[in-house]
């Protein structure tokens, strides 16, 4: 899976980005107390990299 296949997946179920730090993205979703960060790698493949409290 590609990472913009991810991002519209994610879009998709309700999330959206809250904040870019380098090559990480965090999504966030109402009604979920935790952001989700994924980092892109330099062949556009996708990791996730953790969850973070708020």
């Amino acid at each position: 899976m590609k990472f913009s296949e991810l991002v519209r997946l994610l879009e998709k179920n309700g999330f959206k980005l809250v904040r870019e730090k380098g090559s990480i993205r965090y999504y966030s979703k109402p009604g979920h107390d935790r952001l989700i960060g994924w980092t892109i790698m330099a062949l556009k493949k996708f990791r996730p990299v953790h969850v973070v409290p708020p």
